[in-house]
């Protein structure tokens, strides 16, 4: 009996140990199943989506990644080499929107309960951030700006088109004058003379007074025609430099004039800007997250009186892919930058051996493809293209309109003295014929 209990306590604690090790088999085989690549987060969003863009079927499923950060990511793993294996995950709920913002997908990519070993993306490297994850070398370097509405053409021009329209009329008006006068003064002396001077004496008299006065009055024309000319010619250049100096906004300026103004300033969904506004002193109360491009374009149109915004603050790359499609409407604060790190690729601290390098090996290939500039110019060139020069010639296009006012203003001058020219004539041949 006493063996029998001995040979069972043996048997039960065989069996224990050798579940405990199938079991330990089972997890190790399990972990190095899910460290063969590395699952890389991306954040998938409908629209600004030049930097992060997923191409599905027409089922919905998710097929490809392509945008700008994917593509330079992809590049960076070919220099890498072939050792490196990832595959991309979206960072988006069951309904396709985006999970959260940045910050909380950078700590799910730090919680290795989340499975997640990366990120890549638009995302901005801070210092807070760097607590959570390691970024690689900024692939791209960038800056916030702030997006304001523009008053608009029609309100610049005002003035201009205003004086512009006093000149004419008074022009018009006084040869029209000129021109009447004229033929009414020499129809008096051509009726005056016919009854009281002989034929003879009445042709010396056309020649010598008529004539004269004909010919001086045309003068008289032709010189005022010329003053109005240099008058507008000249001051059309004083215009355009006026307009040049002149800002097409309000007079903000820079965080300081939102904060003094109490504006309302808007912010893009799952972007860095809350904090750092805040951190910056704009009161919380002032700020407004803008979810789409639809509601940031509605909400500056609107104003901040109106239920809207005054302005946007964002990363420049995202605020020219949208001020591109509205150059005529908006434009950026030219005496606000806000420097920041750049863009870089995030990766979870302390990885597994067989990726322990990965940060450092990314970093380098970076630094060879900006060293390759043809490279990047070409992944530019296909997703974001050169933002440098968007809506750049909004100011050159308005200067060149204003500046056909001089060729345009010449023409209609010749037009208008050829024209006085022939009612002259006409007037001239009706006098000689009574």
């Amino acid at each position: 009996m006493k063996n029998s209990g001995i040979f069972f306590l043996i048997s039960l604690l065989t069996i224990c140990i050798i579940t405990i090790r199938v079991m330990g088999q089972d997890s190790t085989n399990e972990t190095t199943m899910s460290l063969q690549q590395l699952l890389i987060a991306v954040p998938v969003r409908d629209e600004l989506n030049e930097f992060v863009r997923v191409i599905k079927s027409s089922d919905g499923e998710i097929q490809n990644y392509t945008g700008f950060s994917i593509k330079m990511f992809e590049a960076a793993a070919v220099i890498v080499g072939s050792s490196f294996k990832y595959k991309f995950v979206p960072y988006t709920m069951p309904n396709g929107a985006l999970k959260g913002s940045f910050n909380q997908m950078l700590l799910d990519v730090q919680d290795k309960e989340k499975n997640l070993h990366g990120a890549v993306g638009d995302i901005t490297i801070l210092s807070q951030r760097m607590n959570w994850v390691d970024f690689t070398t900024p692939y791209l370097d960038t800056e916030e700006r702030i997006l304001l509405p523009l008053r608009g053409e029609r309100d610049v021009l005002k003035p201009f088109t205003t004086i512009i329209l006093v000149v004419a009329v008074t022009l018009g008006f006084g040869i029209l004058v000129a021109v009447m006068f004229w033929i009414w003064k020499l129809c008096k002396y051509n009726n005056a003379s016919s009854l009281t001077q002989p034929s003879g004496n009445r042709d010396v008299y056309w020649k010598r007074t008529i004539l004269g006065s004909i010919m001086y009055t045309r003068a008289v024309i032709i010189l005022v025609l010329m003053v109005l000319l240099v008058i507008i010619a000249c001051y059309v250049p004083l215009q355009i430099s006026f307009i040049s100096t002149q800002p097409l906004v309000s007079d903000i300026k820079d965080l300081n004039d939102l904060i003094r103004k109490r504006s309302i300033v808007g912010y893009r969904l799952g972007a860095f800007m809350n904090d750092t506004l805040v951190y910056n002193q704009v009161p919380e109360s002032q700020l407004r997250e803008l979810r789409s491009q639809d509601e940031m374009y509605i909400k500056l149109k609107k104003g901040g009186k109106n239920g809207g915004v005054d302005a946007v603050v964002a990363g420049v790359h995202h605020l020219k892919m949208f001020q591109d499609k509205y150059c005529n409407e908006f434009t950026l604060a030219p005496h606000f930058r806000l420097p920041s790190a750049g863009f870089g690729f995030a990766f979870q601290k302390h990885l597994p051996s067989e990726f322990a390098t990965t940060v450092d090996k990314f970093s380098a290939a970076i630094v060879q493809l900006i060293d390759n500039n043809r490279k990047i110019s070409e992944i530019r060139a296909s997703t974001i293209g050169d933002l440098d020069d968007v809506c750049q010639d909004k100011t050159q296009r308005l200067q060149d309109r204003l500046s056909l006012w001089f060729p345009v203003a010449s023409v209609i001058f010749v037009v208008v003295l050829v024209i006085a020219m022939l009612i002259s004539y006409s007037g001239t041949l009706m006098c000689m014929k009574k």
